[in-house]
């Protein structure tokens, strides 16, 4: 919630309720091997976009054009820290498995069809769907542990960010 400064035509203060935030913070390492981090955090998704939970689109549709569609996604950041500084390209093929709520989800790497290089991708994401309820939610990722590659974060993608 945010308080704005009084309003000159009536003298009251702006009170408005923001939407909770996109990202997904406040990670913590639920286990780990020499492989793998298990890392779970929770997010609210906000209730104006509980339509795009209910997509009826198949997989094989959205899964090579995600943002074409009216749903939702978490997107996961990678960064591969043998890069140049602002090359946010990472291997294609890291081993990742995720769970919404106690519910699988496959994570897919984004391609895109413009510049694309052979074997990277920028993010990978999961679609949201049915498990993911508006409010409180709870996310567990399965991560490998590789020299150079970090995992920086999560957030939630919404139509409604597209211009």
């Amino acid at each position: 919630m945010w308080i704005g400064p009084r309003r000159p035509d009536t003298g009251t203060l702006q009170v408005a309720v923001a939407e909770p935030p996109r990202s997904v913070g406040s990670w913590k390492v639920a286990s780990h091997d020499e492989q793998f981090a298990t890392l779970t955090s929770n997010f609210e998704f906000p209730v104006g976009g509980a339509k795009y939970l209910q997509s009826g689109t198949p997989t094989e549709d959205w899964a090579a054009s995600p943002w074409a569609f009216d749903k939702a996604y978490l997107v996961l950041i990678f960064k591969n820290e043998g890069d140049e500084l602002g090359n946010n390209f990472v291997p294609d093929n890291l081993v990742l498995s995720a769970q919404i709520n106690g519910t699988n989800q496959k994570v897919y790497p984004f391609k895109t069809k413009r510049y694309q290089a052979e074997g990277l991708t920028r993010c990978y994401f999961l679609e949201l769907s049915r498990q993911t309820r508006t409010g409180q939610n709870t996310v567990s990722l399965r991560v490998p542990i590789q020299t150079g590659i970090a995992f920086q974060g999560a957030y939630l993608d919404l139509p409604d960010q597209m211009p």
